[in-house]
């Protein structure tokens, strides 16, 4: 119901107690589908109360601009109509968004290329020869984030968002586009070589990330792309939201020397997904004739490999380990966070020491004797996994805390971890399958991404 109807409403619903008439309970009126418009009517004329669907090309981080004392988010946005999948030339055409909000919490924040956001009550003012998309949500503006894939809420503005049968068409619609068109076309950037050679400054640019490293009090990134290597610094408390191994997109970087990059305030790093072709020719790239074989071993040594479980969370938001002991969650475990770790060790080694049945739960883990209780010979026996993970957060590299893992058959929970079937026992099929996974846990450079439930501090 809008603002006007509802007060109508309340000055009748007033008038009639005042005559003494009872009001009768007043039946809610559903809440209409909002109408969207396409990115390419937005260039053709000024418009108030627009809402959209778009992808995300390009965006800078939150910043501040005392001119107005808000806080800002410059986006580039795309969609269907402005690239047409049927069009013979690549087009240029896109959405200049300029986002405001009274903080930097109010404003989206894409981590990934390609994400969809979703924009409510904007307004398109001309600016120079172009029009340009600005949306206040301070005033009456709001906005939802989604991946590339899956419904799933990434990030929201305000306590409820509105999702109908027709924004879920919507959304299967633009996710279709941001797939097909990424994994076809490269994006647009300064290859760092030509960069580094003009010494230039505000330049977007694609690079591999070859490590995090915790230096004093900031965390040093080596990136790699083309034949150079270079670094940067990064404040402790910046959001990381990206790991070794990852193609990113920086924006508005600065060459401070032929070693070392710098960033603006309103520079922004965003992951670029391996299965997009800017992602894969980079990688290709840096494997090429003619790329110094330091570069090389130094890409082959930081390529990790990342071992998924659970693939339907995979849209859910990583949450830093250290985060659990700040304010710890506890209870029954059916709370799911998504973490990405490095795994250290494993405990028992033997992998088929990982399965056990319901008559060993009670064993401590490592206890390689044979349990004195035996299963009825009328009993279906119940196999499960128990065993402990030393890992290490790679998701926050300033973190340097080792945490324990516990895959426990507690009600049946991490049954399903691996994805390998235990329900005979261990057999030489599903034991070598597990040698395989240890092997692929340990090596160096590997990532565990996958879910844990009820998190609690034991011994510290």
């Amino acid at each position: 119901i809008s603002k006007g109807e509802a007060k109508k409403q309340a000055r009748k619903r007033k008038a009639e107690l005042q005559k003494g008439i009872v009001p009768k309970k007043s039946v809610p009126i559903p809440r209409k589908d909002y109408e969207y418009t396409k990115l390419n009517n937005l260039l053709n004329g000024e418009k108030d109360r627009v809402n959209v669907y778009s992808v995300v090309l390009d965006c800078s981080s939150p910043y501040f601009k005392e001119e107005i004392n808000k806080y800002v988010v410059l986006a580039t946005l795309i969609d269907e109509t402005l690239h047409p999948e049927d069009s013979k030339k690549v087009s240029k055409k896109v959405v200049k968004a300029t986002l405001f909000g009274k903080t930097a919490a109010e404003l989206p924040s894409p981590k990934v290329v390609g994400s969809i956001l979703r924009l409510h009550r904007g307004e398109t003012k001309k600016f120079g020869n172009t029009y340009q998309f600005n949306c206040d949500f301070n005033i009456k503006g709001s906005w939802a984030l989604y991946a590339f894939e899956g419904e799933d809420v990434i990030e929201k503005h305000g306590r409820n968002i509105t999702f109908t049968s027709r924004d879920q068409e919507l959304l299967n619609e633009i996710q279709s586009f941001s797939k097909k068109y990424f994994l076809s076309t490269e994006l647009a950037y300064t290859p760092l070589c030509e960069a580094i050679k003009d010494k230039r400054t505000d330049f977007d640019t694609l690079v591999y990330i070859a490590e995090l490293k915790l230096k004093g009090t900031f965390v040093r990134a080596k990136f790699l792309a083309e034949s150079n290597s270079i670094s940067l610094n990064l404040p402790q408390n910046y959001r990381f939201a990206f790991s070794v191994g990852q193609v990113v997109r920086i924006r508005s970087a600065n060459i401070k020397s032929a070693k070392e990059i710098t960033l603006n305030e309103y520079s922004n790093i965003l992951i670029v997904p391996d299965q997009y072709k800017s992602a894969k020719l980079l990688k290709k790239g840096l494997l090429a004739e003619g790329v110094p074989l330091k570069i090389k071993k130094r890409m082959d040594e930081y390529t990790p490999s990342t071992i998924t479980t659970l693939l339907k969370h995979r849209n859910q938001d990583v949450v830093k380990l250290s985060s659990f002991f700040v304010n710890p969650a506890t209870g029954d475990g059916k709370q799911k966070f998504r973490i990405k770790v490095a795994v250290m060790s494993i405990e028992p080694k033997d992998p088929r020491e990982w399965i056990v049945s319901s008559d060993q739960i009670a064993k401590p883990i490592g206890d390689k004797k044979e349990s004195k209780a035996k299963p009825k010979a009328d009993c279906i026996t119940n196999w499960y996994f128990k065993l402990v993970l030393l890992v290490k957060d790679v998701s926050d590299p300033t973190n340097k805390t080792l945490y324990r893992i516990f895959i426990c058959p507690l009600s049946g929970r991490g049954k399903e971890f691996f994805n390998v079937n235990i329900d005979k026992g261990p057999t030489d099929q599903n034991v070598k399958e597990l040698k395989e996974i240890s092997k692929k846990l340990l090596k160096k450079g590997a990532v565990l991404d996958c879910i844990v439930g009820e998190v609690m501090r034991r011994d510290g």
